[in-house]
């Protein structure tokens, strides 16, 4: 008769209580400024996109439907058309590589829940599927405009589905939470990271990264994934030299990646602009962050207040590609938070079509010095600089103890830090 297995029951009893825990919570509500008979309400900015509040809805009806942009969208067309990834169960079990060649398979637990730890994971998700909406279907896509006049679907459908299918709950799916454990697994392999365990906002740039160079995604109308790259930009320093080493990479889509602190223990809200000025540029791509063991992914802002997609809600897996509930894939209850609440760790992104459109994006910043904090020194260093990598060698990452040092010269800006550290540069 075999031992009981108390490891293995404790981790499925957690499992069930966090299920139970977020199944039953009261959900944070989208919380917007409206204008009033003194006062207008920010415009609310959602990736580019910017909303401003209309007058001409009746009072007494839902906040979120009272703000349009200058085309006359809905700011809800715009949030329930962004694709959301929750907590799921009943999905298959997870294995990792290390699961299959491990001699102890027996005593490790293969989760079919990601309640309570894959929240950073869903938020990478929802970060990668917004990608590839912006890259396959463009900034304008709403789930509602599918159809074209003679109530046909229209080829743009195709591409959506393709998309959906490629992060279902499922082994062997490019972009799934098996693949991106499997990744995870192998990326964190010194601190034995197994599925089932938190892991950080920063650690899910380099899976981007890996995710994207692996996935081995059919043709699509003429272009492959493997076209678009992803650049992860360690110590906030962004090296184009990194980014396009070849004249031919000079017409592929990028992603750069910016994992960062920005603060020690809570959030600096000296860089609150910084980060506030993001959600106004139609190539940025939002945030994967939160509040500390808890992570989100922030796609707009209005006034101080960050809006997000929660993935706290626990839903039933897919199980098949034909037999897609699409309705629990979106939602129309994202939630608001103040910037000062935010962890200080966090992955920033940017979309690039092409080299020139780099190229703009840092005249434009530089010139406009929108990456530096507002304390009115002027060494203190940017949240993000461009210009030459000076210590090479090191790692992805770096810790607290890191110094950042600015070298700046009339054309160009240098950041250096302590060669022994290897996680974080704090700014």
């Amino acid at each position: 008769m075999s031992s009981f297995d108390f490891k293995n029951v404790s981790k499925k009893l957690q499992q069930y209580l966090s299920e139970v825990k977020y199944s039953t919570q009261t959900q944070k509500k989208l919380k917007l400024e409206s204008d009033t008979e003194t006062s207008y309400a920010p415009p609310i900015w959602i990736l580019g996109v910017m909303y401003t509040h209309d007058t001409l809805f009746l009072a007494g009806s839902d906040t979120s439907s009272q703000f349009s942009n200058c085309e006359g969208s809905s700011l809800m067309d715009d949030i329930s058309s962004k694709f959301y990834f929750s907590y799921r169960k009943d999905f298959p079990p997870i294995r990792t590589a290390d699961d299959v060649f491990s001699s102890e398979n027996n005593d490790k637990f293969h989760p079919t829940s990601d309640s309570g730890w894959g929240c950073v994971i869903r938020s990478t998700q929802m970060f990668l599927a917004q990608t590839f909406t912006l890259l396959l279907l463009g900034r304008n896509w709403r789930t509602n405009s599918g159809k074209n006049a003679s109530g046909k679907y229209n080829r743009d459908v195709g591409l959506y589905s393709h998309i959906l299918n490629w992060f279902l709950d499922m082994p062997g799916l490019p972009f799934s939470l098996h693949t991106f454990c499997e990744l995870t697994a192998n990326e964190l392999y010194e601190q034995n990271w197994r599925p089932g365990k938190w892991l950080g906002p920063s650690t899910a740039a380099n899976i981007i990264k890996h995710a994207v160079q692996l996935s081995n995604c059919s043709n699509i109308s003429g272009l492959t994934l493997s076209d678009l790259r992803v650049y992860v930009a360690r110590d906030a320093l962004i090296d184009s030299s990194e980014i396009y080493r070849t004249k031919a990479s000079a017409n592929d889509p990028v992603i750069v990646m910016l994992p960062l602190r920005l603060g020690t223990s809570k959030f600096n809200d000296e860089y609150k602009d910084c980060v506030l000025k993001c959600f106004c540029f139609d190539n940025f791509l939002g945030i994967i962050g939160g509040h500390p063991k808890k992570c989100y992914y922030i796609f707009g802002a209005q006034g101080s207040n960050l809006i997000a997609l929660d993935p706290h809600f626990c839903q039933e897996a897919s199980h098949s590609t034909a037999h897609i509930r699409l309705s629990s894939y979106h939602t129309t209850k994202p939630i608001t938070f103040s910037i000062s609440d935010l962890d200080p760790t966090m992955s920033l992104g940017f979309f690039f079509k092409t080299k020139s459109d780099f190229d703009e994006f840092q005249n434009f910043t530089e010139a406009s010095r929108i990456f530096y904090r507002n304390t009115g020194k002027s060494k203190h260093c940017p949240m993000v600089a461009f210009g030459k990598r000076e210590l090479s060698g090191i790692g992805e990452f770096n810790d607290e103890n890191d110094t950042c040092v600015i070298t700046k010269s009339e054309t160009s800006i240098t950041r250096t830090r302590n060669a022994d550290s290897e996680s974080y540069v704090i700014l």
